[in-house]
């Protein structure tokens, strides 16, 4: 079972050194890094009840250097080299193992155009030097190194990255609060950020609902708000939220550890659920929706989509050799939804 994030707010200080807004992934490590860097007067806003940011609580968690990008592939090869060492730091503090699985990473090809975007990412893997370098094999080589789970075409052509994998959101949450707790910085739950208050072009503060907390450094780590925050100081950031779908394959009846596999022909992906239990699956959702700003501000647990649901199964049925009575008992209890901030 992961850890809980435990809730203990302190009231507001007067000011702080740095204030960032939203305790997502991007908050936390934020917190973390300057923490490391010997900056303890730290507080993080976070206008939920609970750390964690709505996005973070809703991702699938996974670390892959297939981005489809140079400089998010370098810094996704960047992200998985700091959690060699960030995971044993946190465990040493707090005690909490947020369990990063190295169990490898397939984007798979099927259809000719698909089959040119993916060797199109191996030869940028190839450029950009990583270790160890990505193998071009075919879909009869993900099927074996899943165990038979998968049943691609043989021709079709997936780009293999073994040192990519995932990591337990909720144990790496759990451990990034309390790290920054131990180490004297303030997370303030229930208490969204207002309005940035700034003379002659420097910021000067944040407005909380009780006052105002002195700062001349802010974080925007607000996920779908960013956008909004960023207006507060004249600036324009476009967020466009996505809203994604993830359902949960319990009892699949065989082992499942990996690779996690992305299928970019219609942009499905599966994932171990969890590394203690090889048992249970995580499929993703197709690429996401497009949803209005308000909508995704509005709305903390959006519903999960049941023809999300449905067309899960259909699509197990058809590329899996998962059981028939495993892919029926897939319900929308076991399924969510979350909103991703994309620009």
């Amino acid at each position: 079972m992961s850890p809980s994030v435990e809730v203990n707010n302190q009231g507001p200080p007067a000011s702080a050194t740095v204030v960032i807004i939203g305790s997502g992934i991007q908050g936390l490590c934020c917190a973390y890094s300057l923490i490391q860097r010997g900056i303890t007067s730290v507080v993080i806003l976070e206008s939920a009840s609970s750390p964690g940011g709505r996005s973070t609580k809703m991702s699938a968690a996974m670390l892959t250097r297939f981005t489809g990008h140079r400089i998010t592939t370098a810094l996704a090869d960047s992200s998985i080299r700091l959690y060699e060492e960030l995971g044993p730091e946190l465990a040493s503090v707090t005690g909490i193992d947020v369990e990063f699985t190295r169990c490898g990473f397939a984007i798979v090809g099927r259809d000719e155009m698909s089959i040119v975007q993916v060797k199109a990412e191996y030869d940028e893997h190839l450029s950009l030097g990583m270790s160890p370098p990505p193998q071009l094999v075919t879909g009869r080589d993900i099927n074996e190194l899943t165990d038979g789970l998968f049943r691609f075409p043989g021709d079709a052509v997936a780009c293999y990255a073994e040192k990519d994998g995932f990591i337990n959101i909720s144990s790496l949450t759990a451990a990034l609060v309390s790290y920054i707790r131990l180490k004297g910085g303030l997370i303030l739950t229930s208490v969204p950020a207002l309005n940035i208050l700034s003379e002659a072009d420097h910021v000067t503060g944040v407005q909380i609902p009780s006052g105002v907390i002195k700062t001349a450094n802010i974080v925007n780590a607000a996920g779908v708000w960013a956008g909004t925050v960023s207006s507060w100081v004249g600036r324009n950031v476009p967020i466009q939220p996505s809203k994604k779908d993830l359902v949960q394959i319990i009892n699949l009846g065989r082992r499942f550890r990996g690779p996690i596999v992305e299928c970019i022909d219609d942009g499905w992906y599966f994932r171990p659920d969890r590394p203690n239990n090889d048992r249970m699956m995580l499929a993703g959702v197709g690429f996401g929706r497009p949803e209005t700003l308000e909508d995704a501000q509005g709305n903390e647990k959006p519903e999960i989509d049941p023809g999300s649901v449905e067309a899960c199964k259909e699509y197990l049925r058809k590329w899996t050799s998962l059981k028939p009575d495993v892919i029926s008992a897939i319900a929308s209890q076991n399924a969510w939804s979350g909103y991703r901030p994309l620009h």
